[in-house]
């Protein structure tokens, strides 16, 4: 069926997320063609797992999969948004740079977005979301390389200085 919303917000914690939950975010907007406008207020994982994920892996037995989530979710939201021509504004939280995997998923395809014009980053409050240097230099890459943006709007509350090498 063809929507007509033009403007979707999504909120939402990564972390109390199935596997099948999280692939449903970029299915809710990957195909609507009506879309302009779409923020990924998304938190991802803190440092430290949540309580309920250790106890599942110390029940289960299984290695915990908070990478492999924050792979998915930044691969899926990469493809949907990479085919989003008609896009226009995107608005994304400080936590989703930070990741390394940003870099071969959501970094490259902003770099070269053809119709985002604007681009807000905006980090959340009590720490979680809170950009690192590593993320600054994302934003950085996004910025050299993409021609087409116009307005860009940064809301950091802190900057903490874990940079990788």
């Amino acid at each position: 069926t063809e929507s007509n919303i033009t403007r979707l917000s999504i909120t939402g914690q990564i972390d109390r997320m199935s596997e099948s939950a999280i692939r449903q975010i970029s299915a809710a907007f990957k195909n609507n063609e009506e879309l302009r406008e779409l923020d990924l207020m998304v938190s991802l994982f803190s440092k430290r797992c949540a309580a309920s994920c250790r106890k599942l892996v110390e029940e289960s037995q299984e290695p915990c999969t908070k990478k492999e989530r924050i792979h998915i979710f930044l691969t899926d939201i990469a493809s949907a948004i990479d085919n989003m021509r008609w896009l226009e504004s995107l608005r994304l939280t400080a936590s989703i740079l930070r990741e390394d995997v940003s870099r071969e998923t959501i970094v490259p395809v902003l770099q070269k977005h053809e119709g985002i014009t604007s681009l807000s980053i905006v980090g959340q409050v009590k720490g979680r979301g809170h950009l690192t240097l590593y993320g600054i230099q994302s934003l950085s890459m996004i910025l050299q390389h993409n021609k087409k943006l116009k307005s860009v709007s940064v809301r950091l509350t802190t900057v903490s200085d874990d940079q990788r090498q």
